[in-house]
């Protein structure tokens, strides 16, 4: 009895032991199931998180258009007017304004703006005319001075320099003859993006402005009375017009003409119409400082009409490309536009 007792007791001793182990191994494979869940679950779950973020606002870039030099189109101020707007009348039969003219009180020429609608560019172009004193007191027709802006001006450039106030103490110094000036805006793109011919800035001046000016003011149309000048790009327009034009304008003024920059066919540029046979019968003259960006453009222009046997006058001023130069030389300017106009009838 006591040996079954003791084996008895070892084999429930052994059941419980074995009970006991499957406890614990079932115990340890819940505590890795455990393990497992709480902490390699989340674990593996950080290796392809779901990332919910709101990109960083970016800045707002507003296009800022880069300034010129100079403001181009500035918005005028109508003049005042001290007088009506002159009556026009019809052309008379040519005569030429006297040096000694009948007796007038008027020491300054009327200065009136324009608009003409252009085919050729499709807009309205402004433009302004100057009439000598006492132009309403005669009946004659008058020389006319055609003056172009600079590309980053308008029409009122050569107005601003003192252009008229010049022409009125020139008149009253008997200097000069009375005479009519117009100031024509360019149309940006023409006077920009063309070079002349059909359709061009040229076109629009020969075709439109030129024939709107002698059908409203008493002009005298022969080429000998009619001058045209310009500076910068309106220096290569007014030497391309002229040169071009030699039965319309007889006398071309270029003032600091950026030819070195001019960007035109052979036939529309003046450097290569040195050789026409017209140019002999036109009056001529070339102006730049001798520290002038364009100048280089200018001195090629006077070595190639002295080649070619070209009279022309030919000036070097101190000074750039700039307001203060091309105002300091408006009465220079003047006098060789208007020396060939008779003095008397």
């Amino acid at each position: 009895m006591l040996k079954l007792s003791n084996r008895g007791h070892r084999r429930a001793t052994s059941l419980w032991i074995a009970f006991v182990l499957f406890l614990l191994g079932l115990n340890g494979a819940l505590a890795l199931i455990v393990v497992r869940f709480v902490v390699w679950q989340p674990a593996a779950a950080q290796q392809t998180p779901t990332i919910t973020s709101t990109a960083t606002p970016q800045p707002q870039h507003t296009a800022v258009a880069r300034l010129p030099t100079t403001t181009r189109r500035p918005t005028r101020t109508p003049r005042p007017r001290a007088t009506p707007i002159p009556t026009r009348v019809g052309q008379s039969l040519i005569a030429t304004p006297a040096i000694d003219p009948p007796p007038c009180t008027a020491t300054t020429g009327f200065v009136t703006d324009e608009i003409f609608q252009s085919r050729i560019s499709g807009n309205a172009q402004p433009y302004i005319v100057y009439l000598p004193p006492c132009y309403d007191s005669t009946s004659v027709r008058y020389p006319t001075l055609y003056l172009i802006h600079g590309a980053s001006y308008d029409e009122t450039h050569w107005e601003s320099l003192g252009v008229f106030k010049a022409m009125d103490a020139g008149i009253q110094a008997r200097r000069w003859l009375p005479a009519i000036i117009v100031l024509p805006d360019g149309d940006e793109d023409l006077f920009t993006n063309t070079s002349g011919g059909p359709g061009s800035y040229e076109a629009q001046f020969v075709q439109e402005l030129v024939p709107i000016i002698d059908g409203v003011f008493r002009t005298d149309p022969r080429p000998q009375m009619r001058a045209i000048g310009g500076i910068s790009r309106g220096g290569v327009w007014s030497l391309e017009i002229a040169f071009h034009n030699p039965s319309i304008f007889g006398i071309v003024g270029g003032h600091s003409a950026c030819l070195n920059l001019n960007e035109a066919p052979p036939e529309l540029d003046p450097l290569k119409m040195v050789d026409l046979p017209t140019l002999k019968t036109q009056r001529i003259w070339l102006d730049t400082g001798d520290a002038d960006g364009c100048r280089a453009g200018v001195d090629e222009l006077h070595d190639a009409l002295s080649n070619a046997g070209v009279t022309h006058e030919y000036r070097l001023w101190p000074g750039g490309h700039e307001d203060a130069v091309w105002a300091a030389h408006i009465e220079d300017d003047l006098a060789f536009y208007t020396q060939s106009w008779p003095k008397s009838q």
